[in-house]
């Protein structure tokens, strides 16, 4: 575990996590489409950027559907977008086991990387995202990743910060399900300032929690 984190998780915290994986205990919120125009209204509209867009290869992680894709195109329909989830019932691209790289390791690397993924597992499975893509990810996770966040996360989160972006999206609607309400946000984090502003185009106010400042 050691390679997934700056520091070691604690023995029972790896037990956890992998117990979960093997189980395949998901407590993943469906990411709906009002959610996701969150994101299209930060992305860059230019006519320029519609063009690059047919160069670069986004990838779909534990996607759920079709949702997420459908919803980006509405706005920037050149974005060219891979689906893949272990599920074969949701129908996407690919189907393969996100939680172990090796199983999508030998798809071409994608230039971004956006995530719905299992809330109890996202310290693991945004790690390795983040280290799969060439530029950066969009994360969508549950609304205290970032202000309940336990030592290691934000460990992690320093490290990106050091020489990268990271960025949240707020203020996202209510939605009622089985286990009650919940409200979710958008976890944007990009290798380099350069990288972020080749996507997105918004100024940035602040996100304090404890010692991460994260722009909003």
């Amino acid at each position: 575990m050691s390679h997934l984190y700056p520091v070691e998780l604690p023995p029972k915290r790896v037990s956890t996590l992998y117990t979960l994986r093997n189980k395949g205990i998901s407590k993943r919120y469906k990411t709906f489409r009002p959610e996701v125009r969150f994101v299209s209204r930060k992305l860059r509209s230019d006519d320029k950027f519609h063009e690059e867009l047919l160069k670069v290869s986004v990838l779909d992680i534990g996607s759920g559907g079709q949702d997420i894709p459908q919803t980006l195109q509405e706005t920037h329909p050149n974005m060219r977008i891979t689906t893949l989830d272990k599920d074969p019932a949701m129908q996407c691209d690919y189907t393969a086991d996100y939680s172990c790289p090796n199983e999508y390791a030998d798809m071409p690397t994608p230039d971004i990387g956006i995530s719905s993924v299992q809330h109890n597992l996202s310290d693991i499975l945004l790690k390795q995202q983040y280290a799969h893509v060439k530029d950066g990810i969009i994360a969508h996770v549950q609304c205290d990743y970032i202000t309940n966040a336990p030592w290691y996360r934000r460990n992690w989160l320093k490290e990106v910060m050091k020489t990268g972006v990271a960025r949240v999206i707020t203020g996202l609607p209510l939605f009622k399900e089985r286990r009650g309400v919940k409200r979710c946000q958008w976890l944007i984090l990009f290798k380099s300032k350069k990288k972020f502003e080749k996507y997105f185009d918004w100024p940035a106010g602040t996100l304090t929690s404890g010692e991460l400042t994260f722009s909003d």
